[in-house]
Order: C-alpha cells, then structure tokens, then sequence
C-alpha cells in the first residue's frame, strides 16, 4: 500500500480579526486492493476583537472518511490466523480445513471469496463548533460565555455477495445497514467580580452555569437469503430484521465561588456547586458539592519567618467532593416488547431500575507543601491525601420472585483510600561543564 497525505493551510489578518483555515486529504492502502480509506479534514479559526473589552474566537471543524474493507468485523488475516493445515486438524470442527480439503487449510474464509464477494463499507461524517467569547465592560467584572457542539454521523454496511460453494459463512447472502448519529452540546457561562476594599486585600466573587448533553440514535437493519447475486440491498433478502435505539443524557449544572487573598500570600477559597442528571433516580432532585481550599506561601514573608536556606516554600491544604452519575438507564424501570400467545404483542420486564438512585460522591483531603531549599538546589514536594468514594454504584442481582431479570444498580460501595506522596529533586552539582 501507498499511503498519502496532502495539506494547506492560510493565515492572515489584522490586530482586530484574524483568521485560519486548512484542508487535509488523506490516502491510506492496505496490503490489498480491497482495503483503503479516504479522509478529508478541515478547520476553520476566527477571531474578531471589535474593541479593547470583548474578545470572540469561533472554530468550525469537519472531518469526511470511507473506508472500504473485506467486513466490517473479519479480515483475511483471521483466516490465515485461524488456519488449519494439518491433516485431521478438522476433526470436531465441522469445518473441512485440511489442506486437501475445500478449504485448503483456511478456516471460515477463502481469500478469493472476501475479495471478491465479501464488501465493508463505513463513511463517518463529523462536524465541530465552538464559540468563547469573554467581555470585561469593567475592570473589576469579566464574563465568559464557552460554547460546543460535536456532531457525527456513521453509515456501516456489510455484504455476503451469495456464492456456490465454500468460501465464508452465509452463502446465501447477507446484507446489514447500520446508520448512527452522535451529538454533544456544552454550554459554560461565568463571571467573575475582583474588589480591593483595601491595599492588601483583593476578593474575587465566581458563579457560572453548565449545562451538557448527550445523545445517541441508531437504526440498524439485516436481510439475509439473496435469491441472485446480483441484489444487494437489505430489502432483497428473503428474511429480514431491523433494530432501533435512543439514549439521551442531560446535565445541568451551578457554582458560586469566593476567593480571599491576603498580600498574594494567603489565599482562601470556598465554592458550593450543585447538579441535576437527567439519569438520578426519580426521587432524588439533586446533589451539592463543596469544596474549600488555603495556601500560603510562607517564604515571601520577613525573617524570622523565613530563613535564609529557604529559598520558595507553600503550605497547602484542601477538602473538596465531586460525583459521578448512574448510566443512562439504571434508574428507570423499562419493559420491552415480546411476542405472546397466539401472537399477540405484549411487554415484558427488561430492567427493574431504582427511584432512590443517585450519584457516587468522591472526598478528598489533601494536605502538603512545596519547597526550594540551599539556594534552589533541592526541591521537594509532599502531599498527604485521604479519599473517600460513598455510596458507590454496585450492581446488585434481583431476586427471581421479583420477576424481573438481570441486576439493580444501587448506592452501596464505599471505598477508601489514603497514603502520601513525596518527590525530591536534588541539584547535587553545578559546574561549568557538567552537572548532576
């Protein structure tokens, strides 16, 4: 194979506006003819700053591949891999793979077969935005608002041409069609107020919203037994199946945070901020995490409290919690369609889920300092830290005479940890023509 690459790119603009753009093509071949991919990428980067107090930057970027194999799921190195040449090798398999047999010595697939009557395909179709802009009408207020959207869409097929004799594993024919959408959309806004009531002192105050988005579709189709080699499309098999699915995941999100620095020495920060998944358990609204922090940096200050072998020196410590969602479903109790007597439809359980389900909640404590030491010859760093993982996500087996089948998720595990971390880095020798 040959592979290839081609690029440009453009830039440009003024102190006000600038701009980039590329484009990319990509050409790949395997060690055979039937296995390739094209892929186009581009980008495109705007930023415009129409006065000294607002800054907008924009980007748009796309990406275009197909790629063509022999299947979506084997190659023609599963056949060689999987080969079996010695005589008797057969036996059990139900598959004649002797070297003097049908499929002489190949097991599954003949490599004349998947070139010619064995067709992957899957094309992937992505789209990229994103747009921050921040605003400081003031010199003590500024703003920022993030935006991003993640777009893609993958087509997948898979054709058995049918064939008269050996040579793969449906050689009546099959054809399968999935399509796939994949979206993400993230939405940050924040501002931040910075006071000096007096010279030493300076408050900055931060709140902000989030809000997140997942969603995934698909729809996928299968016909098998082609009459003539000839039809190639999903609707020409004689038997037919199709399956369709739909996940949807949403977060809202808010902080508030204040931050106290005394002389850029001390610093103090304490912040609450609250979520809202759309996959907590129907009885639980949502879950607030705090968190709080200090540092102080005790080498700027004046003798005693600093000696002179001192030369940088941070203590620190913090406390804080964060979570971790259920999965889509695990809270929700679903039915799914079946077949019944005489068949008639009907429903039957599929997953018993969990109103009272709610977020695994992470703790930490971290205590330590930062150190320059001998005219920065040593440095150190030591951190002791203490995590807590409660009411974590364990599945638990449903009782039979509940009826219905599988697991239930619920809030149960905790798991601790703790210990110390310490790293020392030592400038043993300085000279002028090596070091140590």
């Amino acid at each position: 194979g040959q592979p290839q690459n081609y690029g440009a790119n453009v830039s440009g603009g003024t102190e006000y506006f600038s701009y980039y753009y590329s484009l990319d093509w990509q050409r790949d071949e395997g060690i055979v003819s039937y296995n390739w991919k094209n892929q186009l990428n581009g980008r495109a980067n705007l930023n415009w700053t129409p006065n000294e107090n607002l800054d907008v930057e924009f980007g748009i970027g796309t990406v275009r591949s197909t790629l063509r194999s022999a299947s979506a799921n084997q190659s023609v190195t599963t056949a060689i891999l999987w080969s079996c040449p010695a005589p008797g090798c057969e036996e059990g398999s139900g598959l004649p793979s002797a070297v003097d047999g049908a499929y002489r010595g190949y097991i599954g697939y003949l490599p004349e077969v998947i070139a010619d009557d064995v067709e992957g395909r899957q094309g992937v179709t992505r789209t990229m935005y994103s747009l921050n802009a921040t605003h400081r009408p003031t010199n003590w207020f500024t703003q920022r608002l993030t935006w991003g959207a993640d777009w893609t869409e993958t087509n997948t097929t898979e054709l058995y041409r049918p064939i008269d004799g050996p040579g793969h594993f449906t050689p009546m024919g099959r054809k399968s069609a999935q399509r796939q959408t994949t979206q993400y959309l993230t939405t940050d806004y924040s501002a931040t107020a910075t006071l000096e009531p007096f010279a030493g002192l300076r408050l900055a105050t931060s709140s902000g919203v989030q809000y997140y988005q997942k969603l995934m579709d698909w729809i996928y189709a299968t016909g098998s037994i082609f009459p003539v080699a000839a039809l190639e499309t999903v609707n020409a098999g004689a038997q037919k199946d199709a399956d369709e699915g739909f996940v949807e995941n949403k977060t809202v999100g808010a902080y508030i945070q204040e931050q106290v620095s005394l002389r850029e020495r001390i610093f103090l920060t304490a912040a609450l901020r609250g979520d809202d998944n759309s996959a907590f358990g129907k009885n639980f609204d949502f879950v607030l995490y705090p968190k709080f922090s200090t540092s102080w940096v005790v080498a700027d200050e004046s003798a005693p409290m600093a000696a002179t072998w001192v030369n940088r020196l941070k203590l620190r410590a913090a406390w804080g919690q964060a979570g971790q969602q259920p999965d889509v479903f695990a809270a929700l109790r679903t039915y799914e369609p079946a077949v019944g007597p005489d068949a008639v439809a009907t429903l039957t359980p599929q997953n018993i889920g969990n109103a009272d389900l709610k977020p695994e909640v992470g703790e930490e404590l971290e205590v330590g300092f930062d150190g320059s030491f001998l005219n920065d010859r040593i440095e150190v760093q030591f951190t002791y830290y203490d995590q807590k993982r409660k009411d974590a996500l364990i599945s638990v087996p449903v009782k039979p005479s509940v009826g219905f089948p599988g697991f239930q998720w619920r809030n149960l595990g905790e798991v601790a940890n703790s210990g110390i971390e310490l790293g020392v880095n030592g400038d043993v020798r300085r000279g002028a023509n090596w070091g140590l």
